[in-house]
């Protein structure tokens, strides 16, 4: 369980802090307050270098190639700190049990030492004084200093343990191949059925889920009810392949946590109530916690009977804007969400 998140100067927020997380966490707000930076917060520690240019590919922005031209080289992580502003540190701290405890400190390092990568520093007029930094702890308190040259390349010094942390978002849900590979090593385990039984469940006319490979690329294919011959999952609905993602990530993430961006996104409302019962179930019985972020009143309306039964497992997270100043959150509890759904106050 991560327990709470302490922020400082990531994406529009300055300064923020939240505590108490339940194992099942909705986070909504308005477009632009901050629900996708804070799922992107939750995730940065214990990851690699490279998280910020994953970021804004899955934010559907250009990733330019990268530069010796010391602008264009901080351009490309300037996005990240708060108010564009590279001269603070960004500082984020996860507290929770064991596997996910863990802190990451981000900045430009100055080079007035042999940095770990010797192309940091060009002649001819061509320079860069500082190199993009990622000093990650975690629970052991072992420290790992990654650092990205002029090249994108990345190197690394110490080590830390991995975190058991997934982040599913639209690009993840399109890299058919990294589905396919999920998929498999559950098979090699013959630990597929209990997802074949749950997109079947979900989704009666599809089952026999299988990782095959299409020139030379691997995607999960499916059998379809009135179809001759298996064919791939994305071609039969986006939906569906987004669902069969999700409960993928939370089976290979035993102990861990899963997040979410838009989970309502391409999913047909009346899937909701299924939905929700396999992500539960599936979180349950690999012990992983939830956050997931969503628009959908009829998203958080299905949930409403899961939140009465167990009220102390789940927590409404809303982000809300404050004019330039630093955007901030709020968690309310169980009783408190399941209330509010209940009155039809508005939560989103």
């Amino acid at each position: 369980m991560i327990n709470s998140i302490h922020i400082e100067n990531f994406r529009c927020f300055q300064k923020l802090g939240l505590k108490d997380f339940g194992k099942f966490n909705i986070i909504v707000g308005e477009n632009g307050s901050g629900k996708t930076a804070l799922l992107e917060a939750i995730f940065l520690p214990g990851n690699s270098a490279d998280v910020p240019v994953v970021y804004r590919n899955q934010r559907g922005m250009i990733s330019p190639g990268f530069s010796p031209e010391k602008q264009a080289y901080e351009a490309m992580f300037s996005d990240l700190f708060f108010g564009f502003s590279t001269d603070l540190p960004i500082e984020i701290k996860i507290v929770g049990s064991y596997e996910n405890l863990r802190s990451a400190r981000i900045y430009f390092k100055p080079i007035t030492e042999r940095p770990l990568l010797p192309e940091g520093e060009l002649k001819n007029g061509r320079v860069t004084d500082r190199l993009f930094t990622l000093q990650t702890k975690d629970a052991d308190n072992k420290e790992s200093i990654q650092q990205v040259n002029l090249k994108g390349l990345i190197s690394a010094g110490g080590e830390h343990k991995q975190a058991i942390i997934a982040f599913v978002t639209t690009g993840t849900v399109g890299s058919a191949h990294v589905l396919a590979q999920l998929l498999s090593d559950i098979r090699k385990n013959n630990a597929d059925g209990q997802i074949q039984e749950a997109v079947h469940e979900l989704f009666p006319g599809i089952s026999d889920l299988s990782p095959e490979l299409t020139g030379g690329l691997g995607e999960i294919h499916c059998k379809v009810a009135g179809l001759s011959k298996k064919v791939p999952v994305t071609l039969v609905s986006h939906g569906i392949n987004k669902v069969l993602c999700i409960l993928l990530f939370i089976a290979t993430h035993r102990g861990g946590a899963v997040l979410v961006d838009e989970i309502d996104n391409g999913i047909y409302y009346k899937a909701f109530p299924k939905m929700w019962e396999a992500i539960i179930r599936f979180c349950n019985d690999f012990n992983v916690q939830f956050f997931a972020s969503t628009h959908s009143k009829e998203c958080l309306n299905e949930l409403r009977p899961f939140i009465e039964k167990n009220q102390d497992m789940y927590r409404l997270v809303r982000t809300e804007g404050e004019n330039g100043a630093g955007h901030t959150a709020r968690i309310f509890k169980g009783e408190n969400f399941s209330a509010a759904l209940e009155t039809g106050t508005e939560v989103r």
